[in-house]
C-alpha cells in the first residue's frame, strides 16, 4: 500500500509496469505541523498486488521478492503498510504514538470517513469529534461558515473546505481537523 498517487504511480509503472488508478479528491487538514511520519500516509491510497506465473512456489517467490524490492526501492516513502492494513489503522497508530487528537467535518461522504476511523479499536483515545455538513446550512451552523463564504466559492471550494477542517479542528480543542466536500451522485 503506498500514499500520494501521483508520484507513486509514475514509479510504480517504471518499476513493474503496473497500472494504478485516478488520484483521488484532496483531503484537507487544519493543526499544527503534521509529523513527518504522518504527513507521509495521510495521502490517497494505492493497493499493488504482485501476481506472476512460474514453474513452481519456489521460482514465483524469487520473482516476486525481486519485482517487490523495485516497488520498495522505488515507493520507499511512500509505503504506509502491507497485506491487510489499512489507512485508518495507521495513521491511528501514528496518532497514539505522538498523543495527538482529530477530529473531522464531512460532506459528501455522509459519515464515511467517521466510520472507517471509529472501526479501529482504541479509536476514541484519538478521534474525538465527527460531524455531516452536508447542506450549506449545515456547514454554516456546525462548523460556522460564512454563507457569504459559501456563495462566494462554492460549498466545495478549497476555501470552504479548510475552514471546515479548521473549524472542527477549532470546535473539538483538538490538534488536528480533517474536512471532505465534494459533489455526490451522478
Amino acid at each position: 500500500k503506498a500514499r500520494g498517487v501521483v508520484e507513486a504511480a509514475h514509479s510504480l509503472r517504471k518499476a513493474a509496469n503496473i497500472k494504478v488508478r485516478q488520484p483521488l479528491p484532496k483531503l484537507e487538514y487544519s493543526g499544527t505541523k503534521l509529523p513527518p511520519e504522518i504527513e507521509k500516509i495521510v495521502a490517497e491510497e494505492i493497493n499493488v498486488k504482485i501476481t506472476v506465473t512460474a514453474k513452481n512456489e519456489k521460482s514465483a517467490a524469487k520473482i516476486i521478492t525481486k519485482i517487490e524490492k523495485r516497488i520498495k526501492t522505488r515507493l520507499k516513502d511512500y509505503i504506509f503498510g502491507y497485506d491487510t492494513e489499512k489507512l485508518e489503522e495507521v495513521v491511528g497508530k501514528k496518532l497514539l504514538k505522538y498523543k495527538k487528537t482529530l477530529a473531522i467535518a464531512e460532506s459528501c461522504t455522509g459519515v464515511l470517513l467517521a466510520n472507517r476511523i471509529t472501526d479501529i479499536p482504541g479509536s476514541s483515545k484519538y478521534f474525538k469529534l465527527g460531524l455531516v455538513t452536508y447542506s450549506n446550512e449545515s456547514k454554516n451552523k456546525l462548523v460556522n461558515i460564512p454563507i457569504e463564504t459559501i456563495e462566494k466559492y462554492g460549498a466545495i471550494s478549497k476555501e470552504v473546505a479548510t475552514l471546515m477542517a479548521k473549524n472542527a479542528r477549532i470546535l473539538a480543542g483538538v490538534d488536528y481537523g480533517i474536512s471532505i466536500t465534494g459533489i455526490a451522485g451522478p
